[in-house]
């Protein structure tokens, strides 16, 4: 049954969650990728927090247009996931690497050193 599934997807999330922590973040997104088709499949509850480790895997590797896509997903299965909704970091994605979204302090995509205020 599905239990089988569940337990696959949270034994490949904690591999992923170890790699992520030993700094192998393209090790971790290769396994938060394999952990979120299984959930997909089965339409699994634990989406949104997959989709949120991608994405935290993803901004470490700098690839922020890819994690930014990735927090969105993260947002739409989060189920009321508050680590989730109230990520500083989500938010910083959503605001600075957004342009369709107004933010009151807007990060800047790059820092311009020269004729900066």
């Amino acid at each position: 049954g599905s239990k089988n599934f569940d337990l696959e997807i949270s034994q490949i999330n904690r591999l992923a969650i170890k790699k992520y922590q030993q700094g192998l973040f393209e090790i971790a997104v290769e396994n938060f990728k394999k952990a979120l088709n299984l959930a997909r499949q089965l339409r699994d509850p634990s989406q949104g927090i997959l989709y949120f480790n991608l994405s935290l895997s993803l901004h470490e590797l700098g690839n922020h247009e890819a994690a930014t896509k990735q927090f969105y997903s993260a947002r739409r299965f989060a189920r009321g996931n508050s680590k989730i909704l109230e990520s500083e970091l989500l938010k910083m994605h959503e605001c600075g690497f957004n342009p369709s979204v107004s933010c009151k302090e807007k990060i800047p995509l790059s820092i311009n050193i020269e004729g900066s205020d």
